[in-house]
């Protein structure tokens, strides 16, 4: 056999060797859904949740906003969520509710103590300012995997953790945003630091995530998140104190007819 058959006889077994690879090897979409479902899964379980939050704007020293929020997992259907208001006086027995779902629109309402009523409002709402910050509902509920396409993007050290980047595109219309590029710790897949990206593709806003402690051996939680708009610098801060997980609590309760009488 000539040395060119040899050459032609190699190149064929390099294809027939590497093409398999390429074909079966994981695409970036792929990969990008593996790490966030894995981020996901590393935070399940927890049941109920309790936590105390105070709401502090740019450089204050106090809070604007003290409420303390509830949270019931459905393992197969999202989760339900109340927000319970204390601090300003005016605000305090407002009481806010959500139920996300995974594969349906989401279900909000508000009781207005004032009023004496619940009030369901339209989850297309979701991307107002909330109470004047530069968060959203959008931003502050959390976004079931189904809603959303992902990309990984790259690997690289964040705050002296190796991390993944991982692009979050929404799939619903109603969405502020085009995506959210998101740094996911590799050792412990914790959500580091979210940017947020217009329907033009500009980074408008940037929120990251610190402080965090573990709790029951298991489950981390920041006790600071801290979003910027990109375009006014301007900052809002949620402190969370208080967190405690695996609390036992009543799905009854997470029900437009019970808002009135929680507290």
């Amino acid at each position: 056999m000539n040395a060119s058959k040899l050459l032609l006889l190699s190149g064929l077994i390099f294809c027939f060797t590497f093409i398999p690879t390429v074909s079966f090897g994981e695409t970036l979409k792929e990969k990008g859904l593996r790490i966030i479902t894995a981020m996901e899964q590393r935070d399940d379980g927890w049941v109920g949740l309790t936590s105390d939050v105070a709401m502090v704007f740019g450089e204050q020293k106090e809070a604007t906003y003290k409420f303390h929020i509830r949270l019931f997992e459905k393992p197969k259907d999202g989760y339900k969520g109340v927000i319970i208001y204390d601090y300003p006086s005016d605000m305090k027995g407002v009481i806010s509710m959500v139920h996300l779902h995974r594969n349906a629109t989401s279900d909000m309402w508000i009781f207005l103590p004032k009023q004496k009523r619940v009030k369901r409002f339209s989850s297309q709402k979701k991307n107002s300012s909330f109470l004047g910050s530069p968060f959203t509902s959008e931003d502050l509920n959390r976004g079931e995997i189904e809603r959303y396409t992902y990309r990984w993007v790259k690997d690289e050290t964040y705050e002296g953790l190796p991390c993944s980047v991982v692009d979050r595109f929404p799939v619903e219309d109603n969405s502020g945003y085009k995506k959210e590029r998101f740094w996911i710790d590799q050792m412990e897949h914790r959500n580091l630091k979210i940017e947020y990206y217009n329907m033009e593709d500009v980074h408008i806003k940037t929120q990251r995530f610190k402080d965090y402690k573990k709790y029951l051996d298991y489950f981390w939680r920041e006790g600071k998140r801290t979003m910027v708009d990109e375009t006014t610098k301007k900052s809002t801060t949620f402190l969370f104190t208080n967190w405690k997980l695996k609390v036992k609590l009543n799905e009854s309760d997470f029900v437009p007819a019970r808002l009135r009488k929680l507290r």
